[in-house]
């Protein structure tokens, strides 16, 4: 289901890998630690807010969802707002973040280990709300297309967890649909006929 997600995926990570070489070897000066995280994570948000709007067209239209959306309006939005799963809002998270490693690289010295962290956990949010991202556009096409039923998909394999074991193929109205049970849930809903 989420194919085309992790394909979006795999081009971001390697450019935040590349753009973090720069960064990497921050030292804690005091000066220039604040700027340069700032910088670093703006030209990140930048990245993701590409990597979502993609991702965020695509599912759209694989619900053929009528194409009137203002795509940037939509995923400030849709990233401005707690997600249920995640239970916080993505912007408000990475700018936390981001001053979280700047107090870690002024107190370390600048620590490449406390770098690296961030860096790994930044891109590992980066996933789990490029998975939400994709849901709101779905959830967004079948709302326009006055779809009322869905039904609810877990993967055949021996990760499923219990919870969503129990979901895999009830029926939910949109309006009842519970958000997925925890981060990285790999569950989808189709269209109920």
């Amino acid at each position: 289901m989420y194919e085309y997600l992790d394909k979006v995926l795999k081009k971001y990570v390697v450019q935040i890998y590349h753009l973090s070489r720069k960064y990497r070897q921050t030292k804690s000066d005091e000066m220039n630690v604040p700027g340069e995280i700032n910088e670093l994570y703006s030209r990140m948000d930048e990245l993701a807010r590409e990597a979502y709007r993609e991702i965020a067209e695509y599912y759209y239209r694989s619900e053929k969802g009528k194409q009137d959306i203002d795509w940037t309006e939509w995923l400030a939005e849709v990233l401005r707002n707690p997600d249920p799963t995640l239970k916080y809002a993505f912007d408000a998270e990475e700018i936390r973040k981001r001053d979280r490693l700047v107090e870690a690289l002024l107190a370390t010295c600048g620590s490449v280990a406390d770098f690296d962290r961030a860096l790994s956990y930044g891109v590992l949010m980066f996933g789990w709300e490029a998975v939400s991202v994709a849901d709101a556009a779905m959830a967004e096409a079948r709302e326009k297309n006055d779809v009322e039923l869905v039904v609810w998909r877990s993967e055949h394999d021996n990760k499923v967890c219990d919870r969503c074991w129990k979901l895999n193929g009830k029926v939910f109205h949109l309006t009842t649909l519970p958000p997925k049970p925890h981060p990285n849930c790999r569950c989808w809903t189709e269209v109920y006929e």
